[in-house]
């Protein structure tokens, strides 16, 4: 099926490498039939920016589509396609979310319920009651768990147990094949980012100035407590250079909360037993060199990550699985920026 501008976004994020891609401006309509119907094309462009990536779309270009012997054939001779991103429209979608396990702890000498958290996915597509269903789990397109048959969604998630060791930054799918196996094909989602995104990969940055760029959570992350225990469940989101030494003459990166610069971090609310995830949450830090007037390192490696809230010099990574590394490159007193997901 040739793809339309609804799904735009699945479909950039799939063939990432295309400079551009042609999509229709509406579905093709079931009506379809020998006689040659006229399509309107769109040729889209994701453009990344300082405040967040948008699309550019011309929708200047039209191709013909007729149904013979019930298979669609499209004429595309009017537009200049050379490469197509064909990819089709997936009903089985990756949910994360947090779930709990409990165990008694001591706490001033009396017993106590610990909520320890996890993050887990969930497999999400329409199911028949009647029909039972293997699950197959991929992380970075490798089999790494293959769920036995049943009908109940509830034994159709990846448990922390498979994820636990794996670090963020992978892409992780399901597939789903209804039983039994000989009479259904396995149907795939599309790959979800399980992460931190940096935005504005191509950024650069003058000495004595700052740009800003984005942090997004893509996953939620848990809060670990105890029964009546007053919990604040709030972490800590850093950028820092860990080459950089404070009170040091030495250069390197620094980045400020860049709604509130007094402040070097922005506050991440975690989440407790049944507490629902309201969904990706963007936070936007300034980034602006240490020194003005002369060049040190050429390269600068920065790290995105949770911490307890300590004080600057004494802070911990709380969630090693939490961190993303990105490096900055000098070229004559500019810096380009690039980024990467620490594996």
């Amino acid at each position: 099926m040739f793809p339309s501008i609804e799904y735009k976004e699945a479909i950039v994020d799939a063939c990432s490498k295309l400079d551009f891609h042609y999509l229709l401006q509406d579905p093709i309509p079931e009506s379809v039939e020998e006689t040659p119907v006229k399509l309107v094309l769109c040729k889209v462009t994701r453009v990344s920016h300082v405040t967040g990536s948008y699309y550019n779309t011309d929708c200047n270009y039209i191709m013909y589509t007729r149904r013979c012997n019930g298979t669609l054939q499209f004429d595309t001779i009017s537009t200049d396609l050379v490469k197509l991103c064909l990819v089709v429209p997936s009903s089985v979608t990756v949910i994360p979310e947090i779930g709990h396990t409990t165990q008694y702890v001591d706490l001033d000498g009396n017993s106590a319920m610990m909520f320890i958290s996890f993050l887990q996915y969930r497999c999400s597509f329409e199911m028949d009651v009647a029909a039972s269903y293997k699950i197959k789990w991929y992380i970075n397109d490798t089999l790494v768990a293959e769920m036995e048959p049943t009908n109940s969604s509830e034994d159709l998630a990846l448990r922390y147990n498979v994820t636990n060791d794996v670090e963020l930054g992978y892409m992780i799918k399901c597939g789903v094949v209804k039983m039994p196996m000989e009479e259904s094909s396995e149907l795939l989602s599309f790959n979800f980012f399980a992460g931190w995104k940096v935005s504005d990969k191509g950024i650069e940055l003058t000495k004595g100035e700052y740009v800003s760029v984005d942090v997004e959570l893509i996953v939620p992350i848990g809060c670990t407590y105890t029964v009546n225990e007053q919990a604040r469940c709030i972490k800590e989101l850093l950028i820092t250079d860990p080459s950089y030494t404070p009170d040091v003459c030495k250069g390197g990166i620094l980045a400020m909360n860049a709604d509130d610069p007094s402040k070097d971090s922005h506050k991440v609310q975690t989440l407790k037993q049944v507490t629902e995830w309201t969904g990706n949450k963007k936070d936007r830090f300034k980034l602006s060199t240490s020194d003005v007037n002369y060049d040190d390192a050429t390269v600068y490696n920065l790290e995105v990550s949770l911490t307890d809230g300590a004080s600057i010099r004494t802070r911990r990574d709380v969630e090693s699985h939490t961190k993303v590394s990105f490096h900055c490159e000098m070229f004559q007193n500019m810096i380009d920026i690039s980024y990467h997901v620490s594996s």
